[in-house]
């Protein structure tokens, strides 16, 4: 009698153990679906540099020679996909799939861990569809959504260290959010956390002096190796300078100029679109937060529910602004507090109607916000996801233009960006007249500027680009740039090409018009936002 009685227990102990596993895993295959979908979808500029400096990551060239702010790793990430994938949209964001899908998994297995399986699996599918969503920036590969897998997989590595007294992984946690680290400086908040939580873990179990030394010392050498071994890689070059002024003097500059603007305002801004049809779920996440005090959790594991979100929130104070894509920082505790709240209901009531609590809550997180921007995830419309995304960047445009004038090009041209879209370098797969591939630094009135700005120009009069490009579009340059000294200056190097090729973005939404030669000798602009091709004379 007692076998037939306990043999449903142990068929609902089954069923409440695939349930949160086959939610993860169908918002994985659901999430890759559409990521496929959105393979192909043109680079932005940032792409475009991280992919064109990749490629040049293991050249004759230190990496610092192309310039940008970001630490080597993102370019070794991307160096990675474009040699597995192809060089290219395709490439790009195939390897931003697998990242995604990886971060997906051990956000499930973290969460799971700490909290219950049904936390972390409603954290999971929340991280799936807002990592993937156009608020922010979801298709593009950032550095904030490649980092991820490495981030969280410290985080867990690290919780399986204190759970086995395991000093390899404690040391493998550390190493893991120092790659991290080299990948976007943001998230040294995750690795302060991870610090802090080993304290509070060995002190609150008590373990000998020794052990926790010990686990302290190995933690943080790991962390810190990385970039120890990138600052003595430029040192041994006598380029470590290079490394500290692009990698922390000028982003530094560059957030206080005046082209960032005022923070509250900006971040005012992005989180308004970061919000827009995931307001349940920023709802739901703070309900959660507060849900911590009834939550079936000892007061441990409500301290890691209280902590990670405010670490994970002040991270995104720390980069140059609040671009839509810093918000990535946050979505793995917004992921946390919505499986908090969910798990909490859920224990409110019996097996049964607990679980449709909880499976009920976790499909409205997904459901509203896909049904609020079904196109995006069902059909996407490139040019439409770019404008609504990135306003009048002329992005799928610059597609057209690059590989047009990838065909036109003879083996060893170099083009001239008049602008910041290295993107178009990509598509031509031609080198660049000069290493600034952005021109932000050049424009931001600090203390380097006008050095950065000379180096530029005699860059495009010493290599003699076959083509020049200009944007016109202020995204491209910055506020009222045709203003500046800089740009006057720029104007006698056009002075000796030839116009061949035209490109607008229409702010009605269709496609923009790309025309050449003797049609775009005829073509009359309708708007403002233009772009110019040169061809130089003979």
């Amino acid at each position: 009698m007692r076998k037939v009685k306990q043999a449903p227990a142990k068929t609902e102990t089954v069923r409440t153990v695939h349930l949160p596993l086959a939610i993860t895993v169908s918002s994985m295959v659901l999430a890759g679906i559409i990521r496929l979908r959105l393979l192909a979808i043109p680079l932005e500029r940032d792409e475009g540099g991280f992919a064109y400096i990749g490629k040049h990551l293991f050249s004759s060239q230190l990496y610092t020679d192309l310039f940008d702010n970001k630490p080597p790793g993102l370019y070794g990430l991307y160096a990675l996909f474009t040699s597995l994938f192809g060089y290219g949209p395709g490439g790009i964001h195939f390897g931003l799939l697998l990242c995604n899908l990886v971060a997906i998994w051990v956000i499930f297995k973290l969460f799971s861990g700490i909290f219950s399986d049904w936390t972390g699996a409603v954290a999971a599918s929340v991280y799936a569809f807002m990592s993937l969503a156009p608020n922010v920036n979801g298709f593009a590969a950032h550095a904030n959504q490649l980092l991820m897998p490495f981030a969280i997989g410290g985080l867990l590595l690290l919780q399986k260290g204190l759970k086995k007294d395991h000093l390899r992984s404690i040391a493998l946690a550390g190493l893991l959010l120092g790659f991290a680290f080299i990948v976007k400086q943001q998230v040294v908040l995750y690795g302060v956390f991870a610090g802090l939580w080993l304290l509070i873990s060995r002190w609150q179990s008590g373990k000998p002096a020794k052990q926790v030394l010990s686990e302290v010392l190995a933690y943080s050498a790991s962390a810190i190796l990385p970039y120890g071994l990138v600052c003595l890689y430029f040192a041994s070059q006598g380029r470590f300078n290079d490394l500290w002024i692009w990698t922390v003097e000028l982003p530094a500059q560059l957030g206080e100029s005046s082209m960032v603007g005022d923070r509250w305002s900006t971040f005012s801004q992005y989180f308004s679109l970061v919000l827009a049809h995931f307001e349940v779920v920023w709802v739901a996440a703070a309900l959660g937060w507060l849900a911590l005090v009834f939550s079936p959790y000892d007061l441990k594991t409500r301290l890691y529910g209280w902590l990670f979100p405010v670490f994970c929130a002040v991270s995104i104070g720390i980069g140059v602004a609040y671009y839509p894509h810093y918000f990535v920082l946050c979505l793995p505790a917004v992921g946390l507090l919505c499986g908090v709240l969910a798990d909490t209901l859920r224990v409110r009531f019996s097996e049964k109607k607990g679980n449709a609590w909880a499976l009920g809550l976790t499909v409205l997180l997904a459901l509203v916000p896909v049904l609020g921007n079904a196109s995006y995830y069902l059909s996407p419309d490139f040019v439409k996801i770019h404008r609504d995304c990135y306003n009048m960047n002329p992005f799928p445009e610059l597609e057209k233009v690059g590989r047009e004038l990838g065909r036109r090009c003879k083996p060893g041209d170099k083009i001239g960006i008049l602008g910041s879209e290295p993107e178009i370098l990509v598509y031509a797969k031609r080198n660049a007249a000069s290493g600034h591939l952005f021109l932000y630094n050049l424009l931001s009135q600090g203390p380097r500027s006008e050095a950065l700005q000379q180096r530029y120009l005699s860059d495009l009069q010493k290599n003699k680009p076959a083509y020049l490009v200009w944007v016109t579009s202020t995204g491209s340059w910055g506020t009222e740039y045709y203003k500046t000294a800089f740009f006057n200056n720029t104007r006698p190097i056009v002075q000796g090409y030839t116009l061949c090729g035209k490109a607008e973005a229409f702010e009605d939404g269709r496609p923009g018009v790309v025309v050449w030669d003797q049609e775009a000798a005829r073509y009359q602009f309708k708007g403002n936002y233009q772009v110019y091709v040169y061809r130089r004379r003979e």
